[in-house]
């Protein structure tokens, strides 16, 4: 998430390019923005725009009391539905882009189907928002950290259901407890309503999103997407192995790319004192972490950890040298040893949702 001052801030690095520059291999790609304020959000999705993403989303979902007491953004949010559309509205304007919006059931004490319904309504119909993005749970800023915001409330995914039913002509997405593309089929083959919401099912969910899990256990979240929910005939990647190596080559591509653009951007900074300063590439380290997940519930998992661990202390230039050291790591002292799995997890048969989305993000 940015916020929309950091990215109209005068003084360097914003708005640099590297903040919001993207390899052309995420599209479709959405920038989610963080405020309260139409005019500043606005320009920022005006910024967003004008770097080639393809839609912007305003976050009302965000547990954290300091951002909810500061600027009086996400969760809170949900409390001026008014303001939420004003902002919106200011925002497709300005950008051209579709305008989505992310946020929970409720907040607080305002905790009702029928607040949630009337958010929805106000928003869709003066913000000209059409799909939402809905965790399915309360936020209960008064009393609990942003951790217990995301375990603590009870899941209500029904609500998000029947607002699929209520307003047939909108999009939902469904987030909360979705640990991976297998949840992901279940949510959209019909969630059971409950509460409130009256006990109705909704097939016709647009999609799923997927958090956290996609980042500490990404194997297990992510293989079966491609055949278990678009219809693919397999999926891309058969092996850990071969997920390594492609990543490793993405990695290491991006890093060059990014170095190179930081390079441009010192050399203009030389000569136009007033030019931003150039954003450092990523590290080595911050490339390898999303990798040490991968081979969760796998035997010697933990011997994956530590290798990697090793292998980044030795300070080594790309995440392909970090791959190396692991693999000479392992002959050395594995041998006789059973080897880390690198196959796939068993994968159990799947109905097929070809045209439905699947959301991968790290998100609140």
């Amino acid at each position: 998430m940015s916020k929309p001052r950091a990215l109209l801030s005068p003084s360097p690095p914003f708005p640099h390019p590297s903040f919001l520059a993207f390899p052309p291999s995420q599209h479709p790609i959405v920038a989610q923005l963080g405020g309260a304020d139409p005019a500043c959000l606005a320009a920022a999705a005006a910024i967003v725009a004008r770097f080639g993403y393809d839609e912007v989303n305003l976050n009302c979902g965000c547990p954290s009391d300091r951002v909810a007491g500061a600027g009086c953004f996400g969760a809170s949010l949900m409390r001026e539905p008014a303001r939420v559309a004003a902002a919106t509205a200011a925002m497709r304007a300005a950008s051209g882009l579709e305008v989505t919006v992310k946020c929970r059931l409720g907040v607080d004490g305002l905790d009702s189907y029928a607040a949630l319904a009337s958010f929805v309504r106000t928003v869709s119909e003066k913000g000209g928002v059409a799909h939402f993005i809905i965790h399915a749970r309360t936020c209960l800023l008064a009393g609990l950290s942003p951790a217990q915001n995301r375990a603590v409330p009870p899941l209500r995914p029904g609500w998000v259901a029947a607002l699929a039913c209520d307003f047939p002509h909108l999009r939902f997405t469904l987030n909360g407890g979705l640990a991976g593309s297998h949840s992901v089929e279940r949510a959209l083959a019909g969630v059971p309503g409950g509460g409130d919401a009256g006990g109705t099912t909704a097939p016709s969910l647009a999609g799923g999103m997927v958090g956290r899990a996609a980042y500490h256990t990404p194997w297990h979240a992510l293989t079966d997407a491609d055949a278990g929910l678009y219809g693919a005939a397999s999926n891309p990647t058969p092996s850990r192995r071969a997920l390594l190596a492609a990543y490793a080559a993405y990695a290491d591509g991006a890093r060059a790319d990014a170095a190179a653009a930081c390079e441009r951007a010192g050399a203009a900074a030389a000569a136009d004192p007033a030019a931003p300063r150039p954003r450092q590439p990523p590290s080595v380290r911050t490339l390898v972490a999303p990798l040490l997940g991968l081979f969760h519930g796998a035997p010697r998992a933990r011997t994956w950890r530590n290798a990697i661990d090793t292998a980044l202390r030795g300070g080594p230039d790309s995440v392909a040298a970090v791959l190396e050291v692991r693999r000479r790591e392992e002959r050395e002292r594995g041998r006789g040893r059973a080897p880390v799995s690198l196959s796939p997890p068993s994968i159990p048969p799947h109905s097929q949702h070809a045209s439905l989305p699947l959301f991968f993000s790290v998100t609140t």
